[in-house]
């Protein structure tokens, strides 16, 4: 499973890719814990080769906001 993170203030998008199985259970996951509100899917579909495979995750400052 891998996954791209991006926060600005409080909002938060998450990417996740993995198998349809994996990417459902950390979805349902994410919908359950009382740290996120209203969670919205945005698009669900098969590719054919992962983005963000292998990619390290970092935080960085958007726009000035730590």
């Amino acid at each position: 499973m891998d996954r791209l993170v991006a926060t600005i203030r409080r909002a938060g998008l998450q990417v996740l890719e993995g198998g349809r199985d994996a990417a459902s259970r950390r979805y349902i996951r994410i919908v359950a814990d009382p740290r996120h509100a209203n969670v919205t899917l945005l698009q669900f579909e098969e590719i054919d080769e992962r983005r963000f495979a292998d990619e390290m995750i970092a935080t960085a400052a958007i726009m000035g906001q730590p």
